[in-house]
């Protein structure tokens, strides 16, 4: 049997103790390490429901369907039992409440209300305080909750205020964790999200009523300028018609008469932008060929050249989009080949292609005309924008045309070649009746 000696022993002991105070302090450090991570980890819940809330709240939803995200959002991202909104628009001096998990005959009290109007007095805007339930004493409706977090703002462009918190209730306060420094930060966050969305929301609904307004004053003056053009129109065709009429009265009938038909088309084309600008998206079945030819056949007779009109378009011919957008388009585009034709001697053409790939038309309309100079190509699309002086017009077509391509969400682009000719491609998806825009 091995004797240890007393002093063998208390170095041991020594070593013991030393490795027991290190294991107690790397426990005490992983602990820590572990309490960090718990921390980090719920941080970082908080900012992904916080870029959730702001992904949704971006997307267009009414008023109604916004404020309740906004409570419902309070209640998820800072795992609070019960949420409060108090809106007020100062321009209109409307106000609303909205919250999430209290009762209805309790937001809707008239007593409740002018309490948290009061208390929402007492805040500083643009601060984020934690209220205890010492801080609600002087409000009776308010004792039933311990504890808060709130924050207001007040926009003063937009005319708006916004007061929220979230509230805890006395008999489930144990269940929720305090609030703290970081809930604070994550809140004013939160807060600040806001007050950029409710001014936005504010500012893009007088935007939306003003172009609404525009569009139907735009619309109605259309319609008011065109009626007498089709009059006067009429009136000269019928004039020109009769007999005893000198060459120079025919020549001055011929110019009104063209005159006229220009105003009338500028007219047709500002009515066509204002219509795709306010008609929603209306996905019919229809045939291609047919829609094409009938262009053709209007075209036709435009001009006294001669024009090969050519269309390949692969089976079937039959296709779902918004069949009265489509056909401006082509109308437009199709009338382009034709206005800036080539007149050097060879014979014009004007040819529309059409094949279908992964549930989107892919269509083109080429001509062997005029061309499109390097320096022009890129404003085309633009409004206004004439790329030649060969033809009159307003430089509306292109534009509507790519405001057309946007609202079927699809793609266009332009090959050309000074002398040779233009090709427009132009990419739209398959939208049948139960497609969602």
């Amino acid at each position: 049997m091995v004797m240890t000696s007393a002093r063998d022993y208390n170095t041991l002991l020594e070593q013991y103790l030393d490795l027991q105070k290190r294991v107690t302090k790397f426990s005490s450090v992983e602990q820590d390490l572990i309490n960090t991570r718990d921390r980090l980890d719920h941080e970082l819940i908080s900012y992904k429901r916080l870029h959730t809330f702001g992904e949704r709240a971006l997307q267009e939803m009414p008023s109604g369907a916004f404020n309740v995200l906004v409570t419902e959002s309070i209640v998820d991202i800072f795992e609070v039992e019960c949420s409060l909104m108090y809106f007020r628009n100062n321009l209109d001096n409307t106000s609303m409440f909205e919250s999430e998990g209290l009762e209805n005959q309790l937001v809707k009290n008239d007593e409740f209300q002018a309490a948290v109007k009061r208390l929402q007095n007492s805040i500083a805007k643009d601060k984020v305080v934690l209220l205890e339930h010492n801080d609600f004493t002087q409000e009776p409706m308010l004792l039933g909750f311990s504890r808060a977090m709130a924050a207001k703002f007040s926009d003063p462009i937009s005319g708006c205020s916004l007061f929220i918190m979230g509230i805890i209730r006395r008999e489930v306060d144990s269940l929720y964790p305090a609030f703290n420094s970081k809930s604070q930060t994550i809140f004013g966050i939160f807060l600040k999200q806001l007050q950029s969305f409710f001014a936005n929301r504010i500012r893009t609904e007088e935007l939306r009523k003003t172009n609404s307004e525009l569009d139907s004053f735009v619309y109605s003056v259309s319609h008011d300028l065109r009626a007498p053009l089709l009059s006067l129109q009429g009136i000269i065709e019928l004039i020109q018609d009769s007999e005893g009429l000198t060459d120079e009265i025919k020549e001055y009938l011929g110019m009104a008469h063209v005159s006229v038909h220009r105003l009338d088309n500028n007219i047709r084309e500002i009515l066509e932008y204002s219509r795709n600008a306010r008609l929603q998206v209306t996905p019919e079945t229809f045939n291609i060929r047919e829609m094409v030819e009938d262009i053709y056949s209007s075209l036709r007779f435009s001009t006294e050249d001669s024009i090969d009109f050519i269309t390949e378009v692969e089976q079937p011919e039959l296709i779902a989009t918004d069949k009265a957008r489509l056909k401006v388009m082509l109308n437009n585009i199709i009338s382009n080949s034709v206005k800036y034709r080539r007149k050097d001697g060879l014979k014009p053409y004007v040819k529309f292609t059409m094949n279908r790939f992964n549930h989107h038309y892919n269509m083109s309309v080429e001509d062997n005309g005029e061309g499109i100079p390097d320096g022009s190509k890129e404003k085309v699309f633009d409004m206004f924008y004439r790329a030649s002086t060969s033809t009159t017009g307003t430089g509306l077509g292109l534009y509507i045309c790519k405001e057309i391509i946007t609202k079927l969400h699809g793609t266009i682009s332009l090959q050309s070649e000074l002398g040779k000719g233009t090709t427009v491609n132009f990419m739209i998806p398959e939208k049948n009746n139960n497609s969602t825009q």
